[in-house]
């Protein structure tokens, strides 16, 4: 499929002349591709995030249809010999091609905190277990833990190895001594979850997975990601309680009282930083790629439940003059609301992709005045 193409042309006082070891004269000159932001589907409605070229891409998948995106660069130099005076007889034009396989990796823009309500059972941001006394029963309160959209992943010329945290919070809503909070340790195991939806006819918006039953044009491959586990023990728990606001409480490191209305607090942050190279998220006409993270949380030294999160998670690639600003989490946000589940509309930067390379005219005695280059840049 081929989706630009380009004409124009080069004079040879421009192009760099270089003698060859069999006598020949070859004639160098580099090029910019420029590919403007929004390329794939022009129309107003889409989002920005989903007019974006994906990314060059190939499935690692055993068990699923293999998914990839190529690009090929075709380049066609269409010249004449010099015409001397002498000589009445015509030049014919005529023309060289040469064609290769380019990676493709565009700049993406830092995307609204995701929507977390536009995407039902997808995420889970928020769970609770009953605190035990006994293994069997003997129930003494909960425990409640809560984590919201991290900042993005985000890649850069600076950093080709990027990490970002996740921020865990811990609420004990029970009569527990600090010196058995304290004495408690947690195991956090988490994972990255990629998740590539494809489909055979264009999809209107970022996917989702409810997309899966709605629609059996659209597939969803998955992969994880596993990342190192961490512990934590000793964790400084604050004491908060919970009263009227006449009684003007504060938070303090008192002993808890028998109010059970009064809760235990801690948060820990979990570094998030994959070992290899992922792509950026993206929104393609047959093609995206979204990714959340997966956590699994055990406690020790406490009578609970195991906890399991998943969250959701940007990846993007941000152009030199980018600044990544801490993001907050805004209920308010549009990102995929609707029966269309299109992305908020947002103010964009028009963006300019370059791509150099050199396409090389090899040349005999009667030498061209100007070459005329036609380019065109296709997908497959």
């Amino acid at each position: 499929m081929q989706f630009l193409d380009v004409s124009y042309e080069v004079k040879l006082d421009s192009a760099q002349r270089a003698l060859r070891e069999d006598g020949s004269i070859s004639y160098s000159f580099p090029f910019f591709f420029v590919i403007p932001l929004g390329t794939e589907g022009l129309g107003a409605s889409k989002p920005m995030l989903c007019r974006i070229l994906p990314p060059t891409f190939r499935s690692k998948g055993l068990y699923s249809d293999p998914i990839s995106v190529t690009y090929k660069l075709h380049g066609v130099v269409r010249y004449r010999n010099e015409q001397y005076t002498s000589s009445e007889m015509p030049q014919i034009a005529k023309k060289v091609e040469k064609s290769r396989n380019i990676d493709f990796l565009p700049y993406t823009e830092i995307e609204p905190p995701t929507h977390v309500a536009s995407f039902p059972e997808e995420f889970v941001l928020k769970t609770n277990s009953p605190i035990w006394k006994y293994a069997l029963g003997g129930r003494l309160g909960e425990l409640t833990m809560s984590t919201s959209e991290p900042l993005p992943l985000a890649y850069s010329p600076y950093e080709n190895r990027p990490s970002t945290d996740l921020t865990l919070t811990m609420t004990a809503h029970a009569p527990v001594a600090l010196q058995r909070l304290r004495a408690i340790s947690i195991n956090v195991r988490p994972a990255i979850r990629v998740k590539t939806f494809y489909a055979s006819e264009p999809m209107l918006c970022f996917p989702k997975q409810t997309f899966l039953n709605q629609n059996q044009s659209i597939r969803l491959h998955d992969e994880i990601i596993k990342l190192e586990h961490v512990d934590f023990t000793q964790m400084d728990w604050r004491y908060h309680a919970v009263m009227d606001d006449a009684l003007k409480r504060t938070s303090t490191n008192s002993s808890f009282g028998d109010n059970s209305g009064d809760e235990w607090r801690v948060s820990i942050r979990i570094p998030i930083q994959p070992h290899e190279t992922i792509l950026p998220t993206f929104c393609g006409s047959l093609v995206s790629r979204s990714y959340s993270l997966i956590l699994r949380v055990r406690v020790a030294g406490l009578r609970t439940q195991n906890f399991g999160f998943e969250v959701p998670l940007q990846v993007v690639y941000l152009r030199p003059s980018q600044i990544r600003n801490d993001s907050v989490h805004d209920e308010r946000s549009n990102s995929c609301i609707g029966p269309e589940g299109l992305l908020a509309q947002q103010d964009v930067r028009f963006t300019l992709m370059h791509f150099s390379d050199t396409l090389t005219y090899i040349g005999t005695p009667n030498l061209p005045r100007v070459i005329m280059v036609r380019k065109s840049y296709g997908t497959i």
